[in-house]
């Protein structure tokens, strides 16, 4: 199953820059939660 093409069905009418807007957004909510699992671990293990 090729990510391409699934994310082609999934986008539907989106436009290019709209699913860039959405990926960096998506990124940025990924990063924020990895920083909080991080202090997480960083606490558990002081």
């Amino acid at each position: 199953v090729g990510v391409g093409t699934s994310v082609q069905h999934m986008a539907g009418t989106l436009t290019r820059k709209q699913m860039i807007a959405t990926l960096t957004e998506t990124s940025r909510s990924l990063e924020e939660r990895k920083h909080q699992v991080d202090l997480v671990i960083a606490a558990l293990k002081a």
